[in-house]
């Protein structure tokens, strides 16, 4: 049986979309983003780390971020 993971992230840009385009026409866009992450110690303290994401987007979705994630 097929499976479907579906993934939501929201954080900060960390740099400007890079969009390229293939020699089939497809567009690619690249961002990196910051997303913090809260957590409990074993100890009871409150931590906080900021995760880095790089994420790579294809098609009419890379175009998309493109224009708005300017």
């Amino acid at each position: 049986m097929p499976s479907y993971n579906k993934v939501i992230l929201m954080g900060h840009l960390t740099r400007d979309p890079e969009t390229r385009t293939t020699p089939n026409g497809s567009s690619i866009c690249k961002i990196g983003l910051a997303v913090n992450h809260d957590y409990k110690a074993a100890d009871g303290t409150k931590k906080s780390d900021v995760l880095f994401i790089d994420c790579d987007a294809f098609g009419k979705t890379a175009e998309i971020m493109q224009k708005y994630l300017i």
